[in-house]
């Protein structure tokens, strides 16, 4: 075999290794940098001075808004909305700035109207909450589309409802109790043990008190679930 044969064969052998390889690496490529969930592709030039996380606030309202009110799947897709040229506005009071705005939605066939505060100060209370509304049909760019939105008042915790939290190993759930208002329902496994119970419910008070836009406005009832949990009936709703 001469010399000539012997590169050509080196050459073929390591493009059959390199090749696989090559694919391999394309595909965790693909993978890592696969993006689902909700996201406004031109946040950055309306809401540039606004801090990561009351943007991270805004995108998690909109997620379950889109989520709970079209058939968009976002667990593995991608919706993003935009935010309409010559809609958006700024009201400031004290510390607090309110951008208000036209969101369009075209994957969805949705606007929203949104009123979201923010500040500056991390130290600064905001009371006043976050708004998604449908707006007036002669502002929506899908007038003819029924819309619908459960947040036009996102202060409120149902946002986050249901809530998961986790003590001592234990999971815990708290859902809304429709019966009631400002009373919400904290179920969990405690086979009689009080004190796990009141951790749990300690757990999530922490969890509104240090969650910004949430005020701690409600009556928390825990219920034991170990009876319906050993039985293999446990219902939470």
């Amino acid at each position: 075999m001469n010399k000539r044969r012997i590169i050509i064969l080196i050459l073929v052998v390591a493009l059959f290794i390199l090749i696989p390889i090559i694919i391999f690496l394309l595909s965790l490529g693909g993978l890592f940098n696969k993006e689902k969930g909700f996201n406004i592709s031109n946040m950055d030039e309306y809401l540039k001075k606004v801090d990561p996380d009351d943007k991270n606030f805004l995108l998690s309202a909109l997620f379950k808004q889109v989520k709970n009110f079209s058939d968009a799947d976002l667990e593995n897709n991608l919706v993003e909305g935009e935010i309409r040229d010559g809609s958006y506005s700024e009201k400031k009071e004290g510390k607090v700035t309110t951008s208000v705005f036209l969101l369009d939605i075209d994957a969805i066939g949705q606007t929203y109207r949104i009123s979201f505060p923010w500040s500056y100060s991390d130290d600064e209370d905001i009371t006043t909450g976050l708004s998604i509304d449908c707006p007036p049909s002669d502002q929506s760019k899908f007038p003819d589309n029924y819309c619908e939105s459960a947040y036009t008042n996102s202060s409120s915790i149902e946002i986050y409802l249901p809530y998961t939290g986790n003590v001592d190993g234990q999971k815990y759930e708290v859902k809304k109790n429709y019966l009631m208002e400002n009373e919400l329902k904290l179920f969990m496994v405690a086979c009689g043990n009080d004190d796990l119970l009141e951790a749990a419910k300690a757990d999530f008070v922490n969890w509104i008190n240090n969650t910004k836009f949430l005020e701690n406005i409600y009556d928390i009832d825990t219920v034991d679930t170990c009876t319906q949990f050993n039985s293999g009936s446990f219902d939470p709703n």
